[in-house]
Parts: C-alpha cells; sequence; structure tokens
C-alpha cells in the first residue's frame, strides 16, 4: 500500500475520548461484539476494542460510520489483522 493510501486511511479512522467517560469514534466498519465491559469494533485501521465499565453505545446508525461509547473508559486497544492473526492478542496503539 502507497503511503497516500495510509494517509487516507487513516484519516477516516478517528478516535475523541472526553474525560474517561465518552468515546468518539469514526471510520467504524462494523461492530462485531459488545456488552457493558467491551466493545469491539472493525475500523478502517483493524480491529479497535474500547474496555470499561457500564459501557453503552449510545450512537450506532448503520448509515454511518461512527459510533458512540458511554461509561466508564478503562482503555482503548487496537490488533491490526496480522497480529491478531498471528498472536491471538491486542496490543495498544498497533
Amino acid at each position: 500500500m502507497d503511503t497516500a493510501k495510509i494517509s487516507e486511511t487513516a484519516a477516516s479512522h478517528q478516535v475523541r475520548i472526553e474525560g474517561r467517560e465518552k468515546v468518539y469514534m469514526t471510520g467504524v466498519r462494523k461492530v462485531l461484539h459488545f456488552d457493558d465491559g467491551e466493545v469491539t469494533a472493525e475500523t478502517d485501521c483493524g480491529r479497535a476494542t474500547v474496555e470499561g465499565r457500564g459501557l453503552q453505545l449510545l450512537k450506532l446508525d448503520p448509515s454511518s460510520t461512527e459510533i458512540v461509547v458511554v461509561g466508564t473508559v478503562t482503555g482503548v486497544y487496537y490488533a491490526g489483522k496480522e497480529a491478531a492473526e498471528k498472536k491471538g492478542l491486542r496490543g495498544l496503539f498497533g
């Protein structure tokens, strides 16, 4: 993949955390799993997981690529496709 494509993909995925209580995530292709302790989504930059307590999907619009998660956020983790398949582990930001 060339540099222009990488920059374009990264620009379409953004995460903003407000006060450890709200996560805005764009560039979401599909929500894979959610419960009150974890929300996992496939994004333009790989698999992203939000962990916490009392989590709720405040916004989940199939026509949009944005989700909003509210609750007590304890972590946001990323796993690339290669890392997830090879190791079966999640890594912080990559």
